[in-house]
Protein backbone atom coordinates (compact mmCIF):
# COMPACT_ATOMS: atom_id res chain seq x y z
CA UNK A 1 0.00 0.00 0.00
CA UNK A 2 2.71 2.17 1.00
CA UNK A 3 4.30 1.79 -2.60
CA UNK A 4 1.40 2.88 -4.52
CA UNK A 5 3.01 5.86 -5.86
CA UNK A 6 5.93 4.11 -7.46
CA UNK A 7 3.88 1.32 -8.91
CA UNK A 8 2.51 2.59 -12.16
CA UNK A 9 6.09 4.01 -13.38
CA UNK A 10 8.09 0.94 -12.26
CA UNK A 11 5.74 -1.56 -13.88
CA UNK A 12 6.82 -0.30 -17.15
CA UNK A 13 9.89 -1.97 -17.19
CA UNK A 14 9.89 -4.06 -14.31
CA UNK A 15 8.07 -6.82 -12.90
CA UNK A 16 6.56 -5.91 -9.27
CA UNK A 17 5.54 -7.53 -6.41
CA UNK A 18 4.81 -6.22 -3.33
CA UNK A 19 4.30 -8.56 -0.16
CA UNK A 20 4.38 -8.02 3.60
CA UNK A 21 6.29 -9.49 5.89
CA UNK A 22 4.68 -12.38 8.40
CA UNK A 23 2.52 -10.95 11.24
CA UNK A 24 2.30 -7.18 9.19
CA UNK A 25 -0.17 -5.39 7.41
CA UNK A 26 -2.42 -7.86 5.56
CA UNK A 27 -0.64 -10.79 6.30
CA UNK A 28 -1.39 -13.40 8.85
CA UNK A 29 -1.20 -12.86 12.21
CA UNK A 30 0.84 -15.98 13.39
CA UNK A 31 1.75 -15.54 17.37
CA UNK A 32 4.92 -14.31 18.30
CA UNK A 33 6.64 -16.67 20.70
CA UNK A 34 10.51 -16.26 19.49
CA UNK A 35 12.81 -15.48 22.59
CA UNK A 36 16.01 -14.80 20.69
CA UNK A 37 17.55 -13.05 17.87
CA UNK A 38 18.14 -16.48 16.00
CA UNK A 39 14.30 -17.56 16.67
CA UNK A 40 13.08 -14.04 15.39
CA UNK A 41 15.28 -14.00 12.07
CA UNK A 42 14.50 -17.40 11.30
CA UNK A 43 10.48 -16.31 12.03
CA UNK A 44 10.83 -14.19 8.88
CA UNK A 45 13.43 -15.28 6.92
CA UNK A 46 12.19 -19.19 6.45
CA UNK A 47 8.75 -17.80 5.59
CA UNK A 48 9.68 -15.36 3.29
CA UNK A 49 11.89 -18.06 1.05
CA UNK A 50 8.96 -20.49 1.60
CA UNK A 51 6.80 -17.43 -0.28
CA UNK A 52 9.68 -17.48 -2.85
CA UNK A 53 9.33 -20.93 -3.49
CA UNK A 54 5.53 -21.40 -3.74
CA UNK A 55 6.11 -18.39 -6.19
CA UNK A 56 8.62 -20.32 -8.48
CA UNK A 57 11.13 -16.93 -8.21
CA UNK A 58 14.89 -18.72 -9.08
CA UNK A 59 15.97 -14.65 -8.27
CA UNK A 60 15.22 -11.76 -7.77
CA UNK A 61 16.39 -7.64 -6.72
CA UNK A 62 14.68 -6.29 -3.33
CA UNK A 63 13.54 -3.10 -2.86
CA UNK A 64 12.67 -3.07 1.05
CA UNK A 65 12.25 -0.07 3.80
CA UNK A 66 12.50 0.25 7.32
CA UNK A 67 12.09 -3.27 9.58
CA UNK A 68 11.17 -4.84 6.67
CA UNK A 69 14.91 -3.62 4.81
CA UNK A 70 16.81 -5.29 8.21
CA UNK A 71 15.07 -8.29 7.70
CA UNK A 72 15.76 -8.96 3.83
CA UNK A 73 19.17 -8.14 4.82
CA UNK A 74 19.10 -10.93 7.02
CA UNK A 75 17.36 -12.82 3.98
CA UNK A 76 19.71 -11.99 1.55
CA UNK A 77 23.17 -13.61 3.68
CA UNK A 78 21.25 -16.72 4.44
CA UNK A 79 19.55 -17.26 0.95
CA UNK A 80 22.12 -15.28 -1.39
CA UNK A 81 21.74 -17.55 -4.46
CA UNK A 82 18.27 -15.96 -4.84
CA UNK A 83 19.20 -12.27 -4.62
CA UNK A 84 20.71 -10.05 -7.35
CA UNK A 85 20.76 -6.66 -5.82
CA UNK A 86 19.20 -4.94 -2.79
CA UNK A 87 17.70 -1.02 -2.49
CA UNK A 88 17.42 -0.28 1.28
CA UNK A 89 15.20 2.80 1.66
CA UNK A 90 15.80 3.92 4.79
CA UNK A 91 16.48 0.63 6.49
CA UNK A 92 16.77 0.37 10.07
CA UNK A 93 19.51 -1.58 11.36
CA UNK A 94 22.44 -0.45 9.47
CA UNK A 95 24.82 1.45 11.81
CA UNK A 96 27.33 0.32 13.84
CA UNK A 97 26.09 0.01 17.65
CA UNK A 98 27.52 2.93 19.69
CA UNK A 99 30.76 2.19 21.21
CA UNK A 100 29.34 4.45 24.45
CA UNK A 101 25.35 3.15 24.26
CA UNK A 102 24.06 5.79 26.98
CA UNK A 103 26.28 8.62 24.76
CA UNK A 104 25.06 7.27 21.38
CA UNK A 105 21.28 6.71 22.79
CA UNK A 106 21.30 10.76 23.61
CA UNK A 107 22.58 12.05 20.17
CA UNK A 108 19.82 9.86 18.63
CA UNK A 109 17.06 11.59 21.07
CA UNK A 110 18.22 14.55 20.54
CA UNK A 111 17.02 14.67 16.43
CA UNK A 112 13.24 13.76 17.72
CA UNK A 113 10.79 15.68 18.96
CA UNK A 114 9.94 16.67 22.44
CA UNK A 115 7.30 14.05 22.80
CA UNK A 116 9.31 11.13 20.84
CA UNK A 117 12.08 12.41 22.86
CA UNK A 118 10.27 12.29 26.23
CA UNK A 119 8.70 8.47 25.95
CA UNK A 120 12.37 7.02 24.34
CA UNK A 121 14.09 8.55 27.72
CA UNK A 122 11.83 7.50 29.92
CA UNK A 123 11.50 3.89 28.26
CA UNK A 124 15.02 3.07 29.73
CA UNK A 125 13.83 3.18 33.49
CA UNK A 126 10.53 1.07 32.43
CA UNK A 127 10.30 -2.32 34.05
CA UNK A 128 11.64 -5.31 31.28
CA UNK A 129 7.64 -6.22 30.78
CA UNK A 130 6.60 -3.13 29.84
CA UNK A 131 9.40 -1.98 27.44
CA UNK A 132 9.01 -5.17 25.75
CA UNK A 133 5.28 -4.38 24.76
CA UNK A 134 3.96 -4.19 21.46
CA UNK A 135 4.12 -0.95 20.03
CA UNK A 136 0.62 -0.64 19.18
CA UNK A 137 -0.47 -2.02 22.07
CA UNK A 138 -1.61 0.78 23.58
CA UNK A 139 -4.25 1.54 20.58
CA UNK A 140 -5.40 -1.93 20.50
CA UNK A 141 -6.57 -1.14 24.27
CA UNK A 142 -8.21 2.16 23.14
CA UNK A 143 -10.02 -0.11 20.10
CA UNK A 144 -11.75 2.40 17.87
CA UNK A 145 -11.06 6.02 19.85
CA UNK A 146 -7.83 4.84 19.15
CA UNK A 147 -8.52 6.79 15.58
CA UNK A 148 -7.85 9.72 16.77
CA UNK A 149 -4.26 9.12 18.27
CA UNK A 150 -3.30 7.44 15.07
CA UNK A 151 -4.41 10.13 12.43
CA UNK A 152 -2.06 12.64 14.46
CA UNK A 153 0.63 11.13 14.79
CA UNK A 154 0.03 9.93 10.74
CA UNK A 155 -0.27 13.57 9.71
CA UNK A 156 2.76 14.93 11.91
CA UNK A 157 4.93 12.13 9.52
CA UNK A 158 3.29 12.90 6.14
CA UNK A 159 2.92 16.43 6.36
CA UNK A 160 3.20 17.06 2.57
CA UNK A 161 0.87 14.12 1.19
CA UNK A 162 -2.49 15.76 -0.10
CA UNK A 163 -5.29 15.31 1.80
CA UNK A 164 -7.06 12.72 -0.55
CA UNK A 165 -4.39 10.43 -0.52
CA UNK A 166 -3.26 10.75 3.50
CA UNK A 167 -6.93 9.85 3.79
CA UNK A 168 -6.73 6.27 2.24
CA UNK A 169 -3.61 5.63 3.77
CA UNK A 170 -4.69 6.40 7.34
CA UNK A 171 -8.04 4.12 6.87
CA UNK A 172 -5.17 1.59 5.43
CA UNK A 173 -3.01 1.96 9.02
CA UNK A 174 -5.99 1.91 11.06
CA UNK A 175 -7.45 -1.38 9.87
CA UNK A 176 -4.26 -2.81 10.11
CA UNK A 177 -3.01 -1.54 13.34
CA UNK A 178 -6.03 -2.69 15.22
CA UNK A 179 -5.68 -6.34 13.56
CA UNK A 180 -4.12 -9.10 16.53
CA UNK A 181 -0.57 -7.86 17.42
CA UNK A 182 2.26 -10.26 16.12
CA UNK A 183 5.61 -9.95 14.51
CA UNK A 184 6.34 -6.21 15.85
CA UNK A 185 7.31 -7.70 18.47
CA UNK A 186 10.37 -9.08 16.93
CA UNK A 187 11.94 -5.46 17.33
CA UNK A 188 12.53 -6.15 20.85
CA UNK A 189 14.21 -9.60 20.29
CA UNK A 190 16.35 -8.36 16.86
CA UNK A 191 17.08 -5.25 18.68
CA UNK A 192 18.53 -3.89 21.68
CA UNK A 193 17.92 -0.56 23.41
CA UNK A 194 15.76 1.91 20.86
CA UNK A 195 16.32 0.83 17.81
CA UNK A 196 20.38 -0.67 18.45
CA UNK A 197 20.72 -3.63 15.85
CA UNK A 198 22.55 -6.64 17.44
CA UNK A 199 24.30 -7.78 13.92
CA UNK A 200 24.42 -4.00 12.25
CA UNK A 201 23.97 -4.58 8.18
CA UNK A 202 27.30 -2.39 7.73
CA UNK A 203 29.41 -4.77 8.89
CA UNK A 204 28.11 -7.38 6.54
CA UNK A 205 28.73 -5.51 3.12
CA UNK A 206 32.21 -6.56 2.87
CA UNK A 207 32.80 -8.87 5.84
CA UNK A 208 34.55 -12.16 4.16
CA UNK A 209 30.91 -14.13 3.74
CA UNK A 210 29.01 -10.56 3.32
CA UNK A 211 26.82 -9.34 0.66
CA UNK A 212 30.03 -8.25 -2.02
CA UNK A 213 31.76 -11.69 -1.22
CA UNK A 214 28.46 -13.66 -2.26
CA UNK A 215 27.94 -11.17 -5.46
CA UNK A 216 24.87 -9.02 -4.41
CA UNK A 217 25.08 -5.25 -5.09
CA UNK A 218 23.77 -3.37 -2.55
CA UNK A 219 22.10 0.77 -2.57
CA UNK A 220 21.04 2.61 0.65
CA UNK A 221 18.73 5.44 -0.17
CA UNK A 222 18.21 8.05 2.84
CA UNK A 223 15.61 11.11 2.74
CA UNK A 224 18.04 14.52 3.58
CA UNK A 225 16.06 14.91 6.95
CA UNK A 226 15.87 11.07 7.63
CA UNK A 227 15.55 10.07 11.56
CA UNK A 228 17.13 6.69 10.67
CA UNK A 229 19.97 8.80 8.73
CA UNK A 230 21.52 8.77 11.99
CA UNK A 231 24.63 6.82 13.35
CA UNK A 232 24.45 6.98 17.28
CA UNK A 233 28.11 7.44 17.28
CA UNK A 234 28.36 10.69 15.71
CA UNK A 235 28.39 10.82 11.58
CA UNK A 236 25.43 9.96 9.79
CA UNK A 237 24.75 6.60 8.51
CA UNK A 238 24.93 7.54 5.00
CA UNK A 239 28.12 9.77 5.46
CA UNK A 240 30.22 6.48 6.57
CA UNK A 241 28.74 4.53 4.15
CA UNK A 242 29.89 7.20 1.25
CA UNK A 243 33.46 7.44 2.98
CA UNK A 244 33.74 3.75 2.63
CA UNK A 245 32.75 3.89 -0.33
CA UNK A 246 29.51 2.08 -0.82
CA UNK A 247 26.29 3.14 -3.34
CA UNK A 248 24.82 5.76 -1.36
CA UNK A 249 21.91 8.06 -1.70
CA UNK A 250 20.37 10.78 0.09
CA UNK A 251 17.16 12.22 -1.14
CA UNK A 252 16.31 15.91 -1.42
CA UNK A 253 12.95 17.35 0.40
CA UNK A 254 12.69 13.70 2.37
CA UNK A 255 12.15 12.25 5.40
CA UNK A 256 11.29 8.45 6.24
CA UNK A 257 8.69 7.92 3.77
CA UNK A 258 10.54 8.29 0.62
CA UNK A 259 8.36 6.81 -1.27
CA UNK A 260 5.64 9.66 -0.38
CA UNK A 261 7.99 12.86 -0.13
CA UNK A 262 10.04 12.84 -3.09
CA UNK A 263 8.77 10.24 -5.68
CA UNK A 264 10.24 11.57 -8.91
CA UNK A 265 13.73 11.54 -7.26
CA UNK A 266 12.99 7.97 -5.49
CA UNK A 267 11.92 6.10 -8.92
CA UNK A 268 15.45 7.71 -11.00
CA UNK A 269 17.83 6.22 -8.09
CA UNK A 270 16.07 3.40 -8.46
CA UNK A 271 15.76 3.07 -12.29
CA UNK A 272 19.74 4.20 -12.45
CA UNK A 273 20.47 0.86 -10.67
CA UNK A 274 19.63 -1.32 -12.93
CA UNK A 275 20.26 0.91 -16.26
CA UNK A 276 23.74 -1.34 -16.53
CA UNK A 277 21.99 -4.98 -16.56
Amino acid sequence: MFYFKTWKRLTENFHIICIDLLGFGRSSRPKFKCKTSEEAEDFFVLSIEKWREQMQLDSFSICCHSFGGYVMGRYALRFSDNIKKIIFLSSLGVDHVPEDIDQGLENFHCTLRFAKRAVFRLQKYLPRFIQTINPYSPLRVLGRMSGVFLKRETRMNMKKMPEEEFEIIYRYLYQVTLKPASAESAIHVLFTRNFIPKHPLIEAIDAPDGFKARGIDTCFIYGDSDWLDMNMNGPKVSAVLAEEGHNVHVLEDSDHHLFFDNVEGLLKIIEAQFKEE
